[in-house]
C-alpha cells in the first residue's frame, strides 16, 4: 500500500487525493459534517466532502475523479458447509466472501489503481486472511481479483470439534491505505453423533449392486478368453473304417504265420 502510493507509514490515507496536505486532512477530521475514517468521506455526497474549500474548481475535478476510482467496498461473508443446514464436526467448512463495489456502475469493470506516484500501472486486488486468534493460527489465505462491481471468493477449512467458533477475518487492499477491513465470523459446530442417520434410496441401493465398469470389463474379458479357447481345441479324431479293417488283416496274418511256424 505504502510503495504504491508512495507514503510513509505515518501518514493519512486522505493523502492519497490529489492536492491534498495535512491541513485538508485536519479540515475533514474536525468540525461540524466532519467524518472519522477514509471510508466514510468516500460514502460522503461530493457536495459535503470538507477540505476542498480553497481549492480550484479544477483541483476538485481532480479529487472527484480520484474518489470515483478509489473501491468504496461493501463486503458480505457467509459460512457454510455445501448441500448441508448445519456445520458438524469434520466437515469441509467453505467461507464465502463478497466484495461489491458501491462506487462502480452495474455492467462496469474497475478502472487501474490511482497512483500518481507508482511507475506501472496496477490493478487492484484484495487479500484475505482468515486466523483463529485463540488458536493462534491462520487458517486460510487467499488473493482475491476481478475488476467487476462484483468479485467473490473462498476460503475452506476443516470444522473442529463441536462448539462455539469466533474467528477474524481481514480484508487488505494491495494497492490502497484506509480501506483494509475486520470482520468477526462466528458459527457453531455441532457433534457428528447429532446428525440424522442416512437411509439410502432404494434405487441407490441396487445400483451398488449393479457391477461396476471394472467389472463389467474383466468379465467380458474372461468371457472373450472362453470363447477363444474353444475355437483353438482341435477336433477329436475320428476312426476310419479303412484303416482299421488294414490293422485287422494285418493282425490275422500275423496270426496265421505264427501257426504255420509252430
Amino acid at each position: 500500500q505504502l510503495l504504491t502510493q508512495g507514503l510513509w507509514i505515518r501518514d493519512s490515507p486522505f493523502l492519497q487525493l490529489p492536492h491534498f496536505s495535512n491541513q485538508e486532512v485536519k479540515h475533514c477530521l474536525s468540525g461540524k459534517g466532519s467524518v472519522r475514517n477514509f471510508p466514510q468521506y468516500l460514502d460522503q455526497p461530493n457536495d459535503e466532502k470538507k477540505g476542498l474549500l480553497k481549492f480550484s474548481e479544477q483541483q476538485k475535478a481532480d479529487v472527484y475523479s480520484a474518489l470515483a476510482i478509489i473501491p468504496n467496498i461493501e463486503t458480505e461473508i457467509k459460512v457454510f458447509v455445501e448441500d448441508e443446514e448445519q456445520i458438524a464436526e469434520g466437515d469441509l467448512v467453505s467461507l464465502q466472501i463478497t466484495i461489491t463495489r458501491k462506487n462502480i456502475p452495474e455492467g462496469s469493470k474497475a478502472p487501474s489503481v490511482h497512483a500518481p506516484k507508482f511507475p506501472l500501472t496496477k490493478q487492484e486486488n484484495w487479500w484475505a486472511v482468515l486466523g483463529d486468534r485463540a488458536g493462534e493460527r491462520i487458517l486460510g489465505l487467499e488473493k482475491i481479483s476481478g475488476r467487476g462491481r462484483v468479485i467473490q471468493s473462498q476460503i475452506k477449512f476443516l470444522a473442529s470439534r463441536a462448539g462455539q467458533y469466533t474467528f477474524e477475518l481481514h480484508l487488505k487492499s494491495d494497492c490502497y491505505l484506509g480501506l483494509d477491513q475486520n470482520h468477526l465470523v462466528k458459527f457453531t459446530v455441532i457433534p457428528s453423533s447429532d446428525l440424522p442417520e442416512y437411509v439410502p434410496h432404494p434405487d441407490d441401493v441396487d445400483l451398488d449392486n449393479e457391477p461396476t465398469l471394472f467389472e463389467q470389463v474383466m468379465a467380458g474379458n474372461v468371457e472373450e478368453d472362453s470363447d477363444s479357447e474353444d475355437d483353438e481345441a482341435p477336433p477329436p479324431l475320428e476312426s476310419n473304417p479303412a484303416t482299421a479293417t488294414k490293422e485287422g488283416d494285418k493282425d490275422g496274418a500275423s496270426q496265421r504265420e505264427t501257426k504255420k511256424d509252430q
